[in-house]
């Protein structure tokens, strides 16, 4: 059973430094045309929502302290919280700069922000009558200008609310940048 373990663990940590690689490479020598626009769009949702649904997760808030830092390495964020704050971890402090934090990459309100600016790379003329940009500024704004106390009242609300919000984001864009054809049917 340990033997198994160790192998799932080194296991995890090849798949780790593939996708820090295969990220690297991306950012470095792709176009930075609407496919990697769209490539960014689609990476900082999908933070966004999943950080969230980590977040909200029951175990986050079980074991206090010590479910803070497991969702902190969960989400690469232990050593920049240690770094920003200074203080000892709180549960409620994880959460609060999981989600708020503007300068950490994976925080929620950091993704949502890189999403605006992945759709600005997409269309920079569009204003905010575009539905995904407006939702998305919407979400921005609400986390980023939001009481962190008032958020953090109720995060299976607000986890919710977040993971709802990205939901329509996606059809948004879907709508406004992918037709709908539907599928080719072969027959013999």
């Amino acid at each position: 059973k340990a033997r198994d373990t160790n192998t799932q663990f080194e296991f995890l940590h090849w798949i780790q430094d593939r996708t820090a690689m295969l990220s690297g490479l991306a950012e470095s020598t792709l176009l930075h045309d609407d496919g990697y626009q769209f490539m960014m769009l689609g990476r900082n949702m999908e933070r966004a929502d999943m950080t969230s649904r980590l977040i909200g997760s029951p175990y986050s808030r079980l074991y206090g302290a010590a479910s803070a830092v497991t969702l902190l390495r969960c989400c690469w964020g232990y050593e920049a919280f240690v770094r920003s704050a200074q203080r000892a971890i709180t549960a409620r402090d994880a959460a609060e700069f999981l989600l708020l934090d503007p300068m950490f990459p994976r925080s929620v309100v950091f993704a949502v922000r890189a999403a605006e600016a992945a759709m600005d790379g997409v269309d920079p003329r569009a204003d905010h009558s575009d539905d995904a940009r407006r939702m998305l500024g919407a979400l921005g704004a609400g986390l980023e200008f939001g009481k962190p106390d008032e958020l953090l009242s109720d995060i299976p609300t607000l986890v919710h609310d977040i993971e709802s919000r990205v939901v329509e984001v996606h059809y948004a864009v879907t709508a406004r940048y992918f037709s709908e054809n539907p599928a080719i049917e072969w027959s013999a």
